[in-house]
């Protein structure tokens, strides 16, 4: 950033404009080394002496032009990147979606910096979407496990209680109904439990 900004001054370095007390100084000082041959000029051609002053003033003071493309150049951007305002205010070109705007540098810095700050955002954000998603995916297994061993808790529990109650239940029924009804009725409570 800083060297962008030394870039900047280096391309502008425009002579500063001299404050009204450098003005009289330089008056002061005129008039007092040619006081004669400024009376005897002014005499002649008629216009005062401080209107003189200024006019020369103006001249040394005349404000140089900047041109964009050499600007953009120091810059080391493409030489349409910059557009000078009848202001003197420089704007940066730029392409957004196809659609071309004009910007400040103060816009620029400010979508630098909001840039910045979203871009740390998404990545915190990615950052807790990925451990989310590892926490997830180690309940998943954690969950599935579980569920595998209850299933085969409950298969061994079905087949020890079908070992338990291997009758021949059509034999028992024919020959002892009372019996048949009362294991019947026992094996179901049992398997209601383990269901």
């Amino acid at each position: 950033m800083d060297e962008i900004l030394e870039k900047i001054q280096d391309a502008i370095s425009v002579p500063e404009e001299p404050t009204q007390e450098e003005v009289q100084e330089t008056q002061e000082a005129k008039e007092s080394e040619e006081t004669e041959a400024t009376e005897t000029d002014s005499e002649e051609s008629g216009k005062p002496e401080s209107e003189e002053s200024e006019s020369e003033l103006e001249e040394e003071t005349e404000e140089i032009e900047l041109d964009a493309d050499v600007f953009a150049s120091a810059l080391g951007l493409e030489d349409n990147a910059l557009d000078i305002t009848d202001e003197g205010e420089i704007k940066f070109k730029t392409k957004i979606d196809g659609k071309e705007n004009a910007v400040t540098l103060a816009e620029l810095l400010k979508g630098y910096q909001l840039e910045g700050h979203v871009t740390q955002k998404s990545q915190k954000l990615s950052e807790d979407r990925r451990a989310f998603e590892q926490e997830r995916d180690a309940q998943m297994t954690e969950l599935k496990s579980a569920l595998g061993q209850a299933t085969e808790l409950l298969k061994l529990s079905e087949e020890g209680l079908i070992a338990e109650y291997n009758i021949d239940w059509n034999t028992l029924r024919t020959e002892n109904p009372a019996e048949f009804a009362a294991k019947r009725q026992e094996f179901q409570e049992r398997y209601n439990q383990i269901q």
